[in-house]
């Protein structure tokens, strides 16, 4: 499963997210590893690492500032 140079952009999220249309997510794919950059919305400083799994899930961790400094992070599973 590779998601290498894919853009993705959040359609909803659940529990404390809060979804901004106008953010972009840029994924880089080595093998069974992911990173990603994105930009828009209310963050001025941000990064997610992760595994893909054989079956295509994946596990990420996020860290990232928003424009009121506030640090946030967290795990994904998608």
């Amino acid at each position: 499963y590779q998601v290498n140079h894919t853009l993705f952009r959040p359609i909803s999220c659940s529990g404390n997210s809060k979804p901004y249309s106008d953010t972009i997510f840029v994924y880089q794919q080595k093998g069974g590893f992911l990173k990603s950059t994105y930009y828009g919305g209310n963050s001025i400083e941000r990064h997610l690492s992760g595994l893909v799994a054989d079956d295509g899930a994946i596990n990420m961790s996020y860290h990232e500032i928003n424009k009121n400094c506030e640090l946030m992070t967290g795990i994904l599973q998608v």
